[in-house]
């Protein structure tokens, strides 16, 4: 994305000058109705500011709104010390929205469009019908700054059909939003302000027909028929996490304006809207704001007294513009090649059906290797880097899903990462597993059931969709580029391998045995029986001195370096027999995250002493730093790497013990970087294909922005 200081996007911008500077006019182009807040000014300058100090161009990345590169870092430095400094709680979460906003309008000058907030090759205003709302009627999008300029945001549909004045933007956490929309409150009156929010306080959440079907005293909208009255109605646009924490700070700023923080709420009896199937919201009840503003106007016109208002035409007019927007999202996926409509949900309110095909479908079968209607087959199995034969709760878990297709009549259908059920099936299917889980009294049977569906729904799900070698999809498949290598006989990989972790497109593991063979380096996923059984068959027969993990745990007494562990060959050294030809060193990789890592860990060691009497299973720790893989996929911190970075630290510090020299470690550490640098590009080549960023933030422990 260009920089803030872009020429180019300084002429787009709507009045801005120097490329930085947010003038009232830009703002106010945004659908603000509020004059230009001051942090969100002072936060702009003092980039500008900060600029010139650091000699670092801004850029902006992700959904425009977040700064990259070395000017990000330092900025993000300096905003977290200021944030820290602040001893207000109120201050803080001011200075955050403020933040949010200023990086957000800056990061989508000359990249949105600043009227339906979409990439300006998607602009969809051209298409949107104005319609007059009720004079009586106003909404307020009270919106969380992080859903400010987001692309999918359904709220700002209503001011572009409306007008900013009769639906209008109120930030959360802006102070001047803030203030327009209280001031409207308190010259209507708390009679005439309702939130439309699922509160479970029945005695604060009416329905429309409770609220307004009859012109009593006591109901709050007995003065519908009053000329000078307006009805002010509160649409709390964010995410339903965020939305908690709006409805609590409205109902504080009423309790300090009417004394009394019972703010009632409007519930609808609307079903869900046609965005549910581009953007899902946390169950089905639940609904985006347009549709919430479109089932709030139908409910009202189908009350007696305000028939006669167009309050159906009000609400069709939104609805109309609602289907505008889902077809330039979706038409923005399509053209930029993307196999996924947003978990690939069925669209068909616009007459599409882009989900994946159904296990059963005979076009994947022919793709999947062996599979037959839709059952998974040993050869199968082996072709996605297995070792073990088919395992039995796996290929029950597929035959169940299979048997379950047929009896309710739903086509199984996978989204996500390939590997998660959707639709009807996925829904029904989903009560079904939880209830066979909780039903199972063995916290190990319970285990290994979670791992066998997981790797089952991954199988299904990815089927004719990913490379069964190198696990990314078809177009993007990278064997040919791979070059394979011997490994040395003395040397042994598992990738013990979490079954989240199991044929993730980003996962590096994998590489190992594309590089190196299925012998010499072998796939054991976390919890299930066969593989675990194979991999400890091995332990056993070469006995506890020939078998490490590499895992930096705390504990110094157990974790060797390279060096220590395999430089000299005295009898305690636990490689003093790695001269010995009948014996091979096996090296245990843990592949998951690394929250995961540690049961991971724990799970081996409860086995070892299951199997020698002791857990503590030595660890090997690298002086090696991180792998490239830190700028797509980053780690918790930056003395953590990635599995594949890992086998090539290790093979790296054993070449350079005098004894293993002659090995050519090295040359197949090197072997391991080649792919890894391939699996990189492949990665990186889709992001830019999909218009995606290719830099991902650093994790940071305090979340203020």
């Amino acid at each position: 994305m260009n920089s803030v200081s872009s020429q180019a996007r300084s002429r787009e911008s709507g009045g801005c000058d120097d490329g930085v500077v947010t003038t009232e006019e830009e703002w106010r182009r945004w659908g603000a109705v509020s004059p230009l807040p001051a942090a969100v000014k002072q936060i702009v300058d003092d980039l500008k500011v900060l600029e010139l100090k650091v000699d670092a161009q801004i850029e902006f990345g992700g959904n425009g709104g977040k700064l990259q590169g070395a000017f990000g870092a330092y900025e993000d430095k300096k905003h977290r010390a200021t944030y820290e400094a602040l001893d207000d709680p109120e201050k803080k979460f001011r200075f955050f929205s403020a933040r949010q906003v200023s990086c957000r309008l800056l990061g989508s000058r000359g990249y949105l469009c600043q009227k339906c907030w979409l990439a300006m090759e998607d602009c969809m205003c051209s298409n949107v019908k104005p319609c007059g709302l009720w004079k009586r009627i106003r909404f307020w999008l009270y919106m969380h700054p992080r859903d400010f300029l987001r692309q999918n945001n359904t709220g700002k549909l209503l001011w572009q059909v409306f007008g900013v004045h009769s639906a209008s933007l109120c930030i959360f956490g802006i102070a001047e939003d803030e203030e327009v929309m209280w001031d409207e409150f308190k010259h209507a009156g708390k009679s005439h302000v309702r939130c439309l929010y699922p509160n479970q306080n029945s005695e604060l959440t009416l329905s429309v027909e409770n609220a307004f079907g009859d012109s009593t005293s006591e109901n709050p909208g007995s003065s519908m028929g009053d000329e000078d009255s307006t009805l002010h109605f509160i649409l709390l646009d964010g995410t339903w996490n965020n939305s908690a924490a709006m409805l609590k700070r409205l109902k504080d700023h009423a309790k300090t304006v009417w004394g009394d923080e019972d703010l009632p709420c409007i519930s609808l009896t609307t079903g869900a809207s046609a965005m549910h199937k581009l953007r899902p919201q946390p169950s089905w009840d639940r609904t985006c704001t347009a549709a919430a503003a479109i089932g709030l106007l139908s409910e009202l016109s189908l009350l007696p007294q305000l028939s006669s208002y167009g309050l159906d035409k009000q609400a069709d007019a939104v609805e109309e513009a609602l289907v505008v927007l889902l077809d330039s999202l979706t038409g923005r996926r399509l053209r930029m090649g993307s196999h996924r409509i947003r978990c690939r949900r069925q669209l068909e309110v616009i007459g599409r059906r882009l989900v994946m095909n159904s296990v059963s479908s005979q076009a994947r079968s022919r793709e999947s290797g062996g599979c037959d209607d839709g059952v998974v087959t040993e050869e199968e199995w082996r072709r996605w880097g297995a070792v073990s034969p088919l395992p039995a709760a796996v290929k029950q878990i597929v035959d169940d899903l299979k048997v379950l297709e047929l009896k309710v009549d739903a086509q199984i259908e996978f989204g996500g990462n390939g590997g998660k059920l959707q639709g009807a099936f996925g829904a029904y299917e989903d009560k079904k597993h939880r209830a066979t889980y909780e039903a199972l009294d063995d916290p190990e049977k319970k285990f290994r059931f979670f791992s066998a569906r997981q790797v089952a729904c991954r199988l299904l799900g990815s089927r004719g969709y990913l490379c069964q070698k190198c696990w990314l999809a078809m177009e993007d498949c990278m064997c040919a580029n791979v070059k394979p290598c011997g490994l040395w006989k003395k040397i042994h990989f598992w990738l013990y391998m979490h079954p989240r972790d199991f044929l993730r497109q980003n996962n590096t593991g994998k590489l190992l045995w594309q590089v190196f063979g299925v012998h010499s380096a072998s796939l054991c996923i976390f919890g299930i029986a066969e593989d675990e059984e194979i991999m400890w068959d091995e332990f056993k027969r070469a006995g506890k001195s020939h078998v490490c993990c590499l895992y930096p745990i705390q504990n110094s007494e157990l974790t060797l370096s390279v060096e220590k562990a395999f430089g000299n060959s005295t009898s305690e050294n636990l490689g003093s027999s790695m001269g010995d030809e009948d014996k091979t060193l096996h090296f245990i990789l843990l592949d998951g995250t690394w929250n995961n890592s540690a049961a991971m860990l724990k799970r081996l060691k409860d086995h070892a002493k299951t199997v020698w009497g002791d857990e503590d299973l030595p660890c090997i720790s690298l002086t090696t730093g991180a792998s490239t893989m830190h700028k797509l996929r980053p780690q918790p911190s930056w003395d953590r790497t990635c599995t594949a970075a890992a086998a090539i630290g290790l093979l790296s510090e054993l070449s350079l013990l005098p004894q293993l020299s002659s090995y050519g470690l090295d040359k197949q550490a090197d072997a391991v970087e080649e792919a890894l640098v391939v699996l990189l590009d492949s990665l990186t080549g889709r992001r830019l294909r999909m218009g995606r960023s290719i830099t991902r933030k650093v994790r940071n422990t305090i979340n203020i922005c």
